[in-house]
C-alpha cells in the first residue's frame, strides 16, 4: 500500500507514518519542515519501506495537486491519504486577529479540504482509496477558538466527503484524539494556567 501522511515530520503524524511503515506500507512524508521531514523519510526507509519527502505547506492550496502528481508519478497510486498537518496558536478570544484566524484556518481547514479534493480525484480514477482526517476530541478552547473551529469544520467535512465519495469505493473517516503530548503541546506542560484555559 502507498500512504501519504501530511505533517509527518513530528508529533502525531510522525507516529502514524512509522506505524504504517512498520505494518508494511510505503509512506510518503509531506511536511513544511525539510529537516524533520527528511529524518522521517530516513526512518521509514530504515525499516525496509520506500519513502519520499514532499516539501510543501499544506496551506498553499495551489501546490497540492502538484504533490499528488509527484506521488502518483513515483508509486503509480495512492491507497491512503492521512490529513494530519495542523497548527495552533494561543490567543484570548477578545484579542484574536484576522491574521491569527486565517493562519490556522488555512492549514487546518482549507488545507484538509483541498488536499482531500485533490487526492479524491486520483482515487476516483483508481476506484478505491482511504482518506483519514485527524481532527480533535476537544473543541471548546477559550485560548484557541480558531483552532477549535477549524477542527469542527473537519468533522463536518469528513461526514460530507464520506457520503460524496462512498459511491467511488473511497472511505473517509476521522480520528479525534484528545490532548496528546507533542512538540506543539509540550510548552503547555510548563504553563499550568494556559493548559487549563486551552484544554
Amino acid at each position: 500500500k502507498i500512504a501519504v501522511v501530511t505533517g509527518a515530520g513530528k508529533g502525531i503524524g510522525h507516529a502514524i507514518a512509522l506505524k504504517l511503515a512498520g505494518d508494511g506500507a510505503d509512506v510518503v512524508v509531506l511536511d513544511c519542515d525539510r529537516e524533520t521531514g527528511t529524518a522521517a523519510v530516513d526512518q521509514i526507509e530504515s525499516v525496509g519501506r520506500q519513502s519520499m519527502l514532499l516539501h510543501y505547506d499544506i496551506g498553499e492550496v495551489q501546490k497540492i495537486g502538484e504533490a499528488v502528481h509527484k506521488v502518483v508519478a513515483r508509486f503509480g497510486k495512492i491507497d491512503a491519504w492521512i490529513n494530519n498537518a495542523g497548527i495552533i496558536t494561543t490567543v484570548p478570544f477578545l484579542d484574536l486577529t484576522e491574521e491569527d484566524w486565517d493562519m490556522v484556518m488555512s492549514v487546518n481547514a482549507k488545507g484538509t479540504f483541498f488536499a482531500s479534493q485533490a487526492v479524491a480525484k486520483q482515487m476516483i480514477k483508481q476506484k478505491s482509496g482511504v482518506i483519514v482526517n485527524i481532527t480533535s476530541g476537544q473543541h471548546c478552547r477559550p485560548m484557541a477558538i480558531h483552532y477549535g473551529t477549524s477542527k469542527i469544520s473537519i468533522d463536518s467535512m469528513t461526514e460530507t466527503m464520506a457520503v460524496a465519495l462512498g459511491a467511488y469505493n473511497i472511505r473517509v473517516n476521522a480520528v479525534c484524539p484528545g490532548f496528546v503530548y507533542t512538540a506543539i503541546t509540550a510548552g503547555l506542560v510548563e504553563s499550568p494556567n494556559l493548559h487549563k484555559q486551552l484544554i
